[in-house]
């Protein structure tokens, strides 16, 4: 229980470090900066599994958590997608014109 929660804590830790690399600031200026964000395992698809956690709804806590941060920056707009088939997922990004597409996978 305690290795799944340090590898989880050092999952986000990282997903935030490689935010951080990239200052939002510098778009402040220009169009909103667009972040798409695809939990993956859409469907009947759990992933990887332990005890009563599954990789599925792990991602997804993950995903809305840093939604939720990156949110808080102004001139930002995050999508969240989730599908089956990484097509789909792609043209949103397209039409929304994405600056950032990220998959975060335990």
């Amino acid at each position: 229980m305690k290795k799944l929660q340090m590898i989880i804590s050092v999952s986000i830790f990282l997903l935030f470090l490689f935010w951080m690399h990239v200052p939002l600031s510098v778009y402040a200026d220009e169009d909103p900066t667009v972040i798409v964000i695809d939990p993956g395992h859409g469907g009947d698809n759990l992933g990887a599994e332990f005890d009563t956690y599954t990789e599925k709804n792990m991602t997804m806590t993950v995903a809305l958590a840093m939604k939720e941060e990156l949110e808080k920056y102004d001139n930002v707009i995050v999508y969240l997608t989730r599908g089956t088939v990484i097509r789909r997922t792609c043209a949103v990004c397209q039409r929304q014109k994405c600056r950032f597409f990220v998959l975060p996978s335990l």
